[in-house]
């Protein structure tokens, strides 16, 4: 007689552990628009959620209700929509460079450090103002690097060609670092243009 076959205990499903989400929802008012975002989710993207959610609520209920949201001030409701898409499909639509830059100051501020990355990323794809650029760059401490075309640009024009406006602290900055950037690149010129007796090449950048 053959062995009865066992039927598996299905009385206590398993949860996945992947798309079971824990801990509580959270809802968020944003502009006046109404987010409810699973609490952990949002943690896992989000240092700067993170820590505000490890904060005791300063209310009983807040953020469980409509009617007892957590208020998110000073924020855009599409800004925070876009960084929910990334938060749930990890990529994002093509936006414009303003959306690009207000996407970035809001993972910034909030923590969201793989998207702050991929902003950038984008942000490096359009054609830049190079004052605007390096600004930008100073503003946020950014590397070198992502400012790289700006700092060409600067050497190869004359500052006060530059017709953008920036705050007048960084524009010290920023000046100072181009004038040395210009200062020896016409130092290399003339020194060439000496070398060989004629007119000094273009220095290429």
């Amino acid at each position: 007689m053959a062995a009865p076959t066992s039927i598996p205990d299905i009385s206590v499903p398993a949860r996945d552990p992947e798309y079971y989400f824990e801990g509580r929802y959270i809802i968020f008012n944003v502009e006046g628009c109404l987010f409810r975002i699973p609490s952990r989710k949002l943690a896992q993207h989000s240092t700067g959620f993170k820590n505000m959610l490890e904060i005791p609520i300063g209310e009983v209920g807040e953020g469980d209700t409509d009617e007892k949201p957590i208020i998110i001030p000073q924020e855009k409701a599409a800004v925070f929509r876009h960084a929910m898409q990334w938060v749930f499909q990890d990529k994002l639509p093509d936006h414009t460079q303003e959306e690009w830059e207000a996407l970035f100051r809001f993972s910034n501020k909030w923590g969201f450090d793989n998207l702050e990355q991929h902003c950038l990323n984008e942000m490096k794809k359009f054609d830049w103002d190079p004052w605007k650029q390096l600004a930008f760059r100073l503003e946020f401490d950014l590397p070198y690097t992502w400012a790289h075309h700006a700092f060409v640009e600067l050497c190869r024009h004359d500052l006060e060609d530059s017709k953008s406006s920036v705050d007048i602290s960084q524009a010290i900055k920023v000046g100072r670092m181009a004038s040395v950037c210009n200062c020896g690149a016409r130092h290399a010129s003339t020194s060439s243009g000496k070398r060989h007796g004629g007119n000094a090449p273009s220095m290429g950048l």
